[in-house]
């Protein structure tokens, strides 16, 4: 079955929530918009957090998702970015919000650690993780498996200690995507060395030549997906090539995750839907 997924009102850092406009101000509605509304009682909210290296196109990503932009002149953030879109998925409505954090930041393990660092952001409490990596920077999927790590002690804190106080259920379940971003550098390498003469030039390209692939990118989604346990994407932000579908999927496994009862199924389910969703990539765009 496709799922349709659209956005309706997407804001940069205003004062939250959101809800859908009515039907009168629908068509004022637009890419970029600071219309302001507040949220329906009905509308959940699912948080994601996007994290990673200094450099790897997570602004990018987030940017090319919210407006459909890819700047091509590189300036690394000095802060953490709050964006807001409410997007609707199978005739239901939710609030996405964004938490675009620059690759300065140390994901905190405790809460005070939150506090002091991270007040107000709430990076302990989101429903997803994207973790970004460059593939062209073995450095970047070092740090990523570092930032994996430190959200698993995290999140395994917490809920030992939701445990011990006889609250279980206290601590959401979460899902984590590891990104493997700038994908159209790597073809375009490969192509180089080849001999051919081939340059990569844009996105009919850089789907055909998708398909070769390299061992060592198979290798590393393998490592992503089996040994730690979370779930694997590809993206080029500078072509926005697959960037809805990872915001879709992310969106599903969270709402999906939401219903179920038992904390480690949760994740366990979770990672295994939105890898599902990945590998199939159906959507419907309105």
């Amino acid at each position: 079955m496709s799922t349709c997924f659209a956005s309706c009102v997407r804001c940069s850092n205003p004062p939250p929530p959101l809800v859908p406009p009515s039907s009168s101000s629908a068509s004022g509605a637009r890419r970029g918009s600071h219309l302001l509304l507040r949220l329906h009682p009905g509308v959940q909210r699912v948080t994601v957090a996007v994290l990673g290296a200094r450099g790897v196109g997570k602004t990018s990503i987030v940017e090319q998702f919210m407006r459909s932009e890819f700047c091509e002149h590189y300036e690394s953030s000095k802060s953490t970015q709050t964006h807001y879109t409410s997007v609707i998925m199978n005739d239901h409505m939710y609030e996405l919000k964004i938490i675009d954090c620059p690759g300065s930041v140390r994901f905190p393990v405790t809460s005070l650690q939150e506090w002091n660092d991270h007040r107000g952001v709430g990076l302990l409490s989101a429903s997803a993780y994207v973790i970004v990596y460059d593939v062209t920077d073995e450095d970047s999927f070092r740090s990523a498996r570092l930032l994996r790590e430190r959200i698993v002690r995290s999140r395994r804190r917490r809920r030992n200690a939701a445990v011990a106080a006889g609250d279980a259920a206290a601590v959401a379940p979460v899902t984590i995507v590891v990104v493997a971003n700038k994908i159209d550098l790597q073809i375009a390498g490969a192509g180089a060395g080849t001999g051919t003469g081939t340059s990569f030039h844009g996105p009919a390209v850089f789907v055909e030549r998708l398909t070769q692939g390299g061992s060592s990118r198979r290798d590393l989604g393998n490592v992503v997906r089996k040994q730690w346990k979370c779930a694997y994407a590809e993206c080029s932000a500078k072509y926005n090539w697959r960037i809805v579908a990872l915001f879709r999927d992310l969106v599903k496994a969270a709402v999906d995750s939401g219903g179920e009862s038992h904390h480690h199924h949760h994740r366990m389910a979770a990672s295994s839907r939105v890898q599902e969703a990945l590998r199939n990539n159906r959507c419907v765009i309105l």
